[in-house]
């Protein structure tokens, strides 16, 4: 099992962890216990790789939420038992920790008016929600059209516009043309799925989908990561073309070329575009009987 990118997580470390939480490492039956034995308190307590993810992970300075936490820490000063106010914070803290604790697992039950979900406001909902939505209508419209719109914005056409660049000695081209548009019925969206065999064993949340081109040859996919969701995202979330990633470009420059080998295009007449990597301003060119005009 693999939590993240570089932790390793066994089926014993889990077990151990689990087994903790739910027995809190003592043999004698408990029926009277407090805040210590509560399985919320002990996931952040025991020793173990996965108790050390979970605090790294949940018990996280970037966790914070100005309205959650401050009713976390009114409802934590209200049972605290304190005279001196210059003692608040000793008293209040460790009380306010153990709710932060608990609302992260029994947001519902505390009902805040807040799910623990608002704690986490960086994360990639827009790519979630694509992943999830895969079988909805119009998600490979929308993936087109992103696409079309990194590199040349208002581009409304529901075909795939295919732009190449030419690198000399590993420096990158100044300039990006595209001359071929693939109609949106030779692509196709795809998902990572389990064999049939083992898919009913286990979860599986794949980490990426992919956009897939297929004209009577091997399949040409596009993987399409949290990363270059987000980076094809960048229209509307109107970043400057020359503050974007190019390694995150390069990956869709690369599967254009590809699906650019399969495409039959006209050298007389037709529409060119040129894109300035420098400026990020897009050029339109009209060719009519080999004549150019822009």
């Amino acid at each position: 099992m693999n939590w993240g990118t570089t932790t390793n997580v066994t089926i014993r470390d889990l077990l151990n962890f689990l087994g903790y939480i739910i027995t809190a490492g003592i043999d004698e039956c408990q029926t009277d216990f407090g805040e210590a034995l509560h399985y919320y308190t002990l996931a952040f307590e025991g020793n173990g790789t996965v108790f050390d993810l979970v605090r790294r992970r949940f018990d996280s300075p970037d966790l914070v939420h100005p309205f959650i936490d401050s009713r976390l820490w009114a409802v934590a000063e209200e049972e605290a038992d304190f005279s001196d106010r210059d003692d608040a914070d000793e008293v209040v803290a460790p009380l306010f920790e153990v709710k932060k604790q608990r609302f992260l697992f029994e947001d519902e039950i505390m009902d805040l008016g807040y799910s623990s979900r608002d704690l986490y406001q960086n994360l990639p909902y827009d790519f979630i929600n694509h992943r999830n939505g895969m079988s909805s209508t119009g998600q490979k419209e929308d993936i087109i059209r992103k696409i079309n719109g990194y590199f040349a914005p208002n581009a409304s056409r529901p075909r795939l516009r295919l732009w190449l660049s030419h690198r000399y000695r590993s420096k990158s081209s100044l300039a990006l043309v595209s001359r071929t548009t693939v109609p949106k019925r030779e692509m196709r969206l795809q998902k990572p799925q389990l064999h049939p065999e083992i898919a009913g064993t286990i979860g599986y949340t794949p980490s990426h989908t992919a956009i897939e081109y297929k004209n009577g040859g091997d399949p040409i996919r596009l993987r399409i990561s949290k990363s270059l969701y987000r980076a094809i995202g960048a229209l509307d979330a109107n970043i400057p073309y020359t503050l974007r990633d190019r390694d995150e470009e390069q990956q869709i420059l690369e599967f254009m070329e590809e699906i650019e080998y399969h495409e039959d295009y006209s050298e007389e007449t037709g529409e060119i575009m040129v894109k300035d990597t420098e400026t990020g301003k897009v050029e339109r060119i009209d060719v009519e009987d080999s004549i150019y005009r822009e």
